[in-house]
């Protein structure tokens, strides 16, 4: 009876300590595990820009859900907000409705917003026929890992020349005054 025990012990041990907490999904595209969500009440954004790969970076190609393929770079001259997040993340999907409201006030104030999901597209698109949000939904094969993502929510802002002016992580209510103010004074 021992051995048996032990036997199973070291077996369960052994298949543990093979899984690296990351998951994959049937298509084998990465999926953050929910461990790996932080949700934080104050918004907490960087004082200086992401050092990021500028040239990695701003081609990093995106696929929207009717499969044309997209770079930040396609939009320099506009500001740009990333949204990394995920089906299964409820303070993503939480934050959801007033980024939709901070859209529909800034669209007109040369801001384009991107949700970026690393889920399928079947999922993405099953969960924005379920919402209306009027922003760009965007399919991130393994494009979390050059904007360093860590957590989700994580949300990039670029400036004008495509560069990273602010980074935010945890649920926001996007359409507060000072958020929105925050937003505004990126150029």
């Amino acid at each position: 009876m021992f051995k048996y025990l032990a036997v199973v012990m070291i077996t369960t041990l052994f298949m543990v300590s093979c899984n690296n907490g990351t998951t994959k999904n049937q298509d084998n595209t990465p999926e953050y595990t929910p461990e790996e969500v932080v949700q934080t009440d104050e918004p907490k954004a960087t004082e200086q820009p992401v050092s990021l790969d500028k040239l990695a970076y701003k081609d990093v190609p995106f696929t929207t859900l009717d499969q044309k393929e997209i770079k930040i770079s396609d939009y320099k001259g506009k500001r740009v907000l990333l949204n990394f997040w995920a089906t299964w993340c409820r303070p993503c999907v939480g934050e959801m409705p007033s980024m939709n409201k901070a859209f529909s006030e800034l669209s007109d104030e040369n801001y384009v917003f991107l949700a970026a999901s690393n889920e399928r597209i079947a999922k993405i698109n099953s969960f924005t026929q379920s919402v209306k949000y009027d922003f760009t939904f965007i399919k991130a094969d393994d494009q979390f890992r050059p904007f360093n993502v860590q957590v989700i929510p994580m949300t990039l802002i670029f400036d004008t020349n495509g560069e990273v002016a602010m980074t935010l992580t945890g649920s926001m209510a996007w359409d507060e005054a000072e958020i929105l103010k925050q937003l505004r004074a990126v150029k």
